[in-house]
C-alpha cells in the first residue's frame, strides 16, 4: 500500500468506546485569535480494471499527500474567523513499475488563502492571496492498466466525480481540510443533517425518471467517545449512490433503448466517514473516510461484461501541531467562491 496506515491515525478509530449523554450539543467551532493549527492529509486510491477479454482486473494505485495550516487572525461577534490557509505541494506517490519503489510528484502547487469560516465551517468569503498554479488532481493517473474509454466517454464525468470523493482532497469544497460540516442548532445522539457535495444522474422521487440532482452527504452525531483515554465529540457522515444509466445515457445522447447498443450502465458509490472533533471547541483533530465504488457496462450483441472497473479509496487526516501566535491584521477580504 503506498500509503501507510499508520499515516498520522494508525489508532485513529479503532478503540473508542462511547460515553452515555443525552442533552443537546451545539457543535460550534470556538476560534481563538492567534490559534495555529496544522494538518497532514493523506488518500490512497486503488483503482482495478476489467475488460472484454480479459478473466481478471488489471488493478493499479495512487497515493496523494499533502500539509496545510490555518491561523486566526480575528474573532468577529459572530463567532466567525478570519484566517491565513496555508496549503503546502501536493504529491502524488506513483508505484515505480521498473524498481518496484514509490516515485514521488509534484501534482500541485503551493497556494495562501485569505477566509472568514463560519462556526459551522462554512465559508463566507475566501480570497487568493498566492493562487495554486495548478490544482486539478490527476486521478486518471489511476487508470494507466487499461481503462475502458467508451465507458469514460459515455460516463467519465461522473466517475471522476466519485474518484474525488473517494479521496477527499483537492480543491476547498471538496477536501477534508474544513470537514465535518456543523448542523446549525444543537443535536442530540442519533440527530443527522445533510451536506450538498455532489450532483450526480439519480432516478427522481416523483417520475421515476433519471436526471442530475443533488448528492448529498448525511452527518449524524455519535456523541462523546473515549479514543485511548481521550474523550472526543465524534460526528461520522455516510454517502451513497446506485444508478442505472443507460436510459439517461441514451437521452443525453439522443438515442432511442431499440437504437442503443447499451445493454445496461450501472455506477454503484459508498463512503464511510468519521471525524473526531475536541470536546470544548470542536475542532477537528483527525478524521478518517473509507469509500468503495463500481462501474458495469454491458454492451448489445456481446456476451458477459463489456467493461467493468471497480474502486476503493482511503483517506486520513489528523492535527499535527497546534499553539498560538502574534497576529497583526485580520485578513479574509475580498468575495469569491471557493
Amino acid at each position: 500500500m503506498l500509503v501507510t496506515a499508520a499515516l498520522l491515525t494508525a489508532a485513529l478509530l479503532g478503540q473508542a468506546t462511547p460515553a452515555p449523554g443525552k442533552t443537546p450539543v451545539l457543535l460550534n467551532r470556538k476560534f481563538v485569535k492567534g490559534e495555529y493549527n496544522a494538518y497532514k492529509m493523506n488518500a490512497l486510491l486503488t483503482v482495478e480494471i476489467k475488460e472484454k477479454g480479459l478473466d481478471t482486473f488489471l488493478p493499479s494505485e495512487t497515493g496523494y499527500e499533502y500539509g496545510f495550516n490555518t491561523t486566526v487572525n480575528s474573532v468577529d461577534g459572530d463567532g466567525n474567523a478570519s484566517m491565513r490557509y496555508d496549503r503546502g505541494p501536493t504529491y502524488r506517490l506513483d508505484n515505480d513499475e521498473e524498481t518496484l519503489a514509490i516515485k514521488k510528484v509534484k501534482e500541485s502547487d503551493a497556494f495562501k488563502l485569505d477566509l472568514i469560516l463560519t462556526p459551522i465551517n462554512q465559508f463566507i468569503e475566501v480570497k487568493e492571496v498566492k493562487p495554486p498554479k495548478a490544482t486539478k488532481l490527476n486521478v486518471m493517473a489511476a487508470q494507466q492498466a487499461s481503462p475502458t474509454t467508451i465507458t469514460q466517454i459515455l460516463a467519465g464525468q461522473y466517475i471522476m466525480d466519485l474518484y474525488r470523493l473517494s479521496l477527499f482532497v483537492g480543491s476547498l469544497d471538496s477536501a477534508f481540510d474544513f470537514s465535518p460540516k456543523l448542523p446549525d442548532d444543537p443535536v442530540k445522539i442519533g440527530d443527522t443533517w445533510l451536506t450538498t457535495v455532489s450532483y450526480q444522474p439519480q432516478k427522481t422521487s416523483s417520475s421515476g425518471q433519471t436526471m442530475v440532482q443533488r448528492l448529498d452527504m448525511k452527518y449524524r452525531y455519535d456523541g462523546q467517545v473515549s479514543v485511548n483515554g481521550k474523550k472526543v465529540e465524534r460526528v461520522s457522515a455516510s454517502l451513497s449512490l446506485d444508478s442505472e444509466l443507460t436510459s439517461f445515457i441514451n437521452s443525453q445522447y439522443g438515442m432511442s433503448a431499440g437504437d442503443s447498443p447499451i445493454k445496461g450502465l450501472r455506477i454503484t458509490f459508498k463512503s464511510d466517514i468519521t471525524f473526531d472533533l475536541e470536546p470544548k471547541t470542536f475542532k477537528t483533530l483527525r478524521g478518517q473516510a473509507l469509500s468503495s465504488g463500481t462501474v458495469k457496462l454491458d454492451w448489445k450483441g456481446e456476451e458477459g461484461t463489456f467493461a467493468e472497473r471497480k474502486w476503493t479509496g482511503e483517506s486520513h487526516f489528523a492535527l499535527s501541531g497546534t499553539k498560538i501566535v502574534k497576529v497583526a491584521s485580520s485578513g479574509g477580504s475580498g468575495r469569491s467562491k471557493p
